[in-house]
């Protein structure tokens, strides 16, 4: 599924008004059937089924013989009924994991939570596209969610907050109702505060896709105190926390909130951070550095300070990069940024 909502994002979600386009990215769906406890057989079952009608779909489709020539009247009325068909089971499908999700909130630490993650996972396989991500919230599954978040078990904070994540990328629809039930402070709190740490990096990759571009949700997230969540996740070990904060921060452009990143430390600690040994972290710290740079004569002055050492790490790195093609984008960084920050000398070292 994915990967940062029309709906193109990360994971590569349709517009909205597409689902007339998805019958050939739709996956084979799992349905609870009659009741929670489906065995694996009539599972395979639905799937073969579903393969027999996406694969007729197709063949009636190729055998035009000009492109571009409409349908035949009874290839069209087919595919009409196959998309309707696929659109009727998904939200029959939706509505028996939101009933099977219901009891998240009673679940004890003893208790198996086998049930709702499978239920989880069967909303994950859907909501990546936007027509079914918005059916969801209809259908009245956001009201699962926050009990979700908090249940005892990792497995279920962490396919929750994923879940978060694919309903409100790039889909304001279900950014602003996400809103509506409070999910970005408790997002925040599992970012901080979770001891694992798939929870955490799902966590933040949730709190990313309801902020960016999102002023509302923006607003929200500096009230709750955001950026010193953020600052703490860069600051850990995990390197996929320091690759998604800095993914996200690159993401934010705004003045007032490159301002106030400057006040908070952010450029210090960017530049401290940006090491010549290299980790998944380094492309996109560069990444977000620049960002803070490009447009705020402060930062740069920020960064020229001696003790931080950065424009030796950054020389270091363009010339350890310079013949590596996996790392041209780390060279092209760490380039940008010596003559964004150090103008007056870096003519010289080329």
């Amino acid at each position: 599924m994915s990967s940062e909502s029309g709906k193109i994002g990360e994971n590569g979600n349709l517009a909205e008004g597409d689902r007339g386009n998805e019958l050939m990215l739709v996956q084979e769906p799992v349905s609870f059937g009659d009741s929670s406890d489906v065995s694996l057989t009539s599972r395979a079952q639905r799937q073969r089924n579903l393969q027999d009608l996406l694969r007729l779909s197709t063949q009636m489709t190729v055998q035009r013989p000009v492109v571009g020539e409409p349908l035949d009247q009874e290839r069209r009325l087919f595919l009409e009924q196959a998309l309707k068909s696929l659109a009727v089971y998904v939200v029959d499908m939706l509505v028996r994991a939101v009933k099977v999700l219901h009891k998240a909130s009673t679940l004890s630490l003893d208790d198996d939570p086998s049930e709702c993650e499978a239920a989880l996972d069967d909303i994950l396989d859907h909501v990546d596209h936007i027509d079914f991500a918005n059916d969801f919230h209809k259908i009245g599954g956001f009201s699962i969610l926050p009990s979700c978040l908090n249940s005892p078990h990792v497995s279920v904070r962490w396919r929750t907050a994923q879940l978060v994540g694919e309903l409100t990328q790039n889909n304001r629809y279900c950014q602003h109702h996400a809103l509506e039930v409070g999910l970005l402070p408790a997002l925040l709190s599992l970012l901080d505060c979770d001891p694992d740490q798939v929870v955490r990096v799902k966590a933040l990759y949730a709190v990313s896709c309801l902020v960016r571009n999102n002023e509302q949700a923006l607003k929200i997230f500096r009230e709750h105190d955001g950026f010193s969540v953020l600052l703490r996740a860069l600051q850990s070990d995990v390197d996929k926390l320091r690759v998604k904060a800095a993914f996200f921060l690159s993401a934010l452009k705004q003045p007032h909130v490159l301002e106030e990143l400057l006040k908070m430390g952010f450029v210090e600690l960017f530049a401290t951070l940006v090491s010549c040994d290299m980790s998944p972290a380094t492309e996109h710290l560069l990444s977000a550095l620049l960002t803070l740079v490009t447009d705020c004569s402060a930062a740069r002055t920020e960064c020229r300070r001696p003790e931080l050492g950065l424009r030796s790490r950054l020389v270091q790195l363009v010339e350890d990069c310079r013949n590596k093609e996996e790392y041209q984008e780390v060279c092209k960084y760490s380039q940008d940024l010596l003559a964004l920050i150090f103008e007056d000398d870096f003519g010289e070292d080329r």
